[in-house]
């Protein structure tokens, strides 16, 4: 009677057992809580494809009443192009090696206030441009510091490109505290604003048009930051409409 019941407790304790296994090796897994989000809220570790709209209090006059594209923003800082500045100088004579612009109306743009590096363009192309000269902005907006595109955009019968002349830069937490302070407005960015928009209309339509995006830095909030950009880890970057 005895090893009868025992053979019938067997395969049951056998269950018993694995079931245990499986709580134990559940309990060592990492736990990742499900969380409601009813507000549109993008996390983004690159501001690199945002525009930044400024303050109409704006305190540099450099940057009063501009919108910059951000090129690029990692660990190390950031770098822009004033996309609504343009000078009257003709492409034809700040490239004058170009023979494709002799006859070109484009004008050269002011990019920002820092000097010493050689023009800069950003591109619309529908094709892929080469990687080792160009940079990926956003959707198919390229940007690169080799004027040996030029020729080739010109014999594109749907051309878009810019060519600017200085840039803006900030170092690693500068343009985090900005936003915090509320120097700039965030938007995203879009090729017809940088390529075919008026640009004296650009600043005057996204400061006052809706949809601005909030910077929210949730580390200071959580860590009470004592001055903005105290904690610069990108990754803990939000945007909310």
């Amino acid at each position: 009677m005895l090893s009868a019941c025992l053979s019938f407790l067997r395969p049951i304790s056998g269950i018993c057992t694995r079931f245990l296994l499986v709580v134990l090796v559940l309990m060592k897994l990492p736990f990742t809580p499900v969380s409601a989000d009813p507000l549109q809220v993008k996390e983004s570790f690159s501001l690199a494809g945002m525009l930044l709209v400024a303050e109409d209090g704006m305190r540099d006059p450099r940057f009063a009443h501009s919108v910059l594209l951000i090129t690029q923003h990692d660990s190390n800082g950031a770098i822009g192009l004033i996309i609504n500045q343009p000078t009257t100088i003709l492409l034809s004579r700040a490239l004058p090696d170009l023979v494709e612009l002799k006859n070109a109306e484009e004008k050269l743009f002011m990019g920002g206030p820092m000097t010493g590096a050689p023009y800069m363009l950003l591109i619309s192309s529908a094709e892929r441009l080469p990687g080792n000269s160009t940079r990926l902005v956003f959707d198919d907006v390229y940007f690169s510091m080799n004027t040996d595109l030029i020729p080739r955009m010109m014999n594109q019968s749907k051309r878009a490109f810019r060519v600017y002349s200085g840039y803006a830069s900030w170092a690693p937490g500068q343009l985090e505290g900005e936003l915090e302070r509320g120097g700039w407005h965030l938007r995203v960015a879009n090729a017809f604003t940088i390529f075919q928009k008026a640009s004296s209309r650009i600043w005057p339509d996204l400061s006052n048009s809706r949809g601005s995006l909030k910077w929210i830095n949730f580390d200071c909030e959580m860590d009470n930051c004592a001055a903005p950009g105290d904690i610069a880890s990108i990754n803990a970057v939000h945007f909310q409409y």
